[in-house]
């Protein structure tokens, strides 16, 4: 899971993202948390004339008392017409959550500040694929030789 802010206004929208993100997928504070391995990361991005505040920021995180937070940050410098166009950024006052599958697939993104609703979509998202991978163990289990004529 990924989160982008690409303004000010954008990533105080963005840290309202922060702490339901961290005590769901790192402190897995929920009855069933423990079952999502998630990698997530929330990415600051700056650009254009904001990029001269970069290393600023960085500094000010590290000494920030959300040091916590600091391994799932990224932070981005550089040219944004490359995001702003493939994953449809267009509102720079809002953030972006997307949901990326390990070949890189999008299956999910929403857009402004944390909500329940949105939370639940994407433990919907993510149960979905929890589910799918249990059933291929499952089958692989029950049919190991059925496995093999999927390999050769």
């Amino acid at each position: 899971i990924i989160g982008m802010a690409y303004s000010k206004k954008s990533e105080d929208v963005l840290r309202s993202w922060y702490e339901p993100m961290f005590n769901k997928f790192v402190l897995k504070r929920g009855i069933f948390d423990h079952m999502y391995d998630v990698h997530f990361f929330f990415s600051p991005m700056y650009t254009g004339a904001k990029k001269v505040t970069y290393n600023a920021s960085i500094n000010k995180m590290k000494e920030s008392n959300r040091q916590d937070l600091y391994p799932y940050l990224l932070f981005y410098k550089g040219e944004m017409d490359p995001y702003v166009d493939a994953l449809n950024m267009k509102d720079k006052n809002s953030a972006y959550l997307y949901i990326i599958d390990t070949t890189g697939k999008v299956l999910y993104h929403t857009k402004g500040l944390y909500t329940e609703k949105k939370m639940e979509e994407i433990e919907g998202i993510l149960d979905s694929s929890l589910k799918l991978a249990q059933y291929f163990k499952l089958w692989i289990l029950l049919f190991p030789e059925v496995k093999l004529a999927w390999i050769f």
